[in-house]
């Protein structure tokens, strides 16, 4: 069985416009999956879909979302009605380095909304899908944080623990 056999023809990767989000847009391109790939900056993933679609002969959706707000989710389903999301890759982070109270309450907030909350829905929304159809596959892209207390980075590590401990739970819903 093939990767595009096993988890469909699109993947959706999130924080797809730099570092370790692109690494995984390149590498599930050349494995010949469709990309829609989500980010912050319009011109970074414009550039990498048009390199990715012509190096690969594949589909490429660059899709501008700001999963800090709330209101990404109505656009992200508008702009996957029409595709199958077999792989969702969830790894849109923000990081934030100080001490605790020395940080901005809507910094932490915006930290919060794209670590955790835009994960659970993410997950929730194409896990349904992939569940009814018995297929697919979710990768969480977490950090070492997320296993101990890292100084000057409360809320980071905290979401990061978050993020492991749903994906641990997760697993159920083709296993269990």
């Amino acid at each position: 069985m093939t990767f595009k056999e096993r988890y469909g023809p699109w993947a959706l990767v999130t924080g797809a416009s730099s570092g370790i989000g692109a690494e995984f847009a390149r590498q599930l391109a050349a494995l010949g999956l469709n990309l829609m790939l989500v980010a912050r900056r319009r011109q970074r993933l414009e550039d990498l879909a048009r390199h990715l679609e012509s190096g690969n002969h594949i589909e490429v959706k660059a899709v501008v979302a700001d999963l800090s707000q709330p209101d990404f989710q109505p656009l992200l389903l508008a702009e996957t009605q029409s595709v199958d999301i077999g792989l969702l890759v969830n790894n849109a982070g923000i990081g934030l380095a100080n001490k605790f109270l020395d940080h901005e309450l809507e910094n932490e907030l915006a930290l919060l909304n794209v670590n955790c909350r835009a994960v659970l829905v993410l997950s929730h929304l194409f896990g349904r899908q992939m569940a009814v159809r018995r297929k697919g596959g979710i990768i969480f892209v977490s950090s070492v944080s997320g296993y101990l207390a890292t100084p000057y980075e409360a809320s980071y590590a905290a979401s990061k623990v978050y993020e492991l401990f749903l994906a641990g739970t997760i697993v159920c819903w083709f296993t269990c």
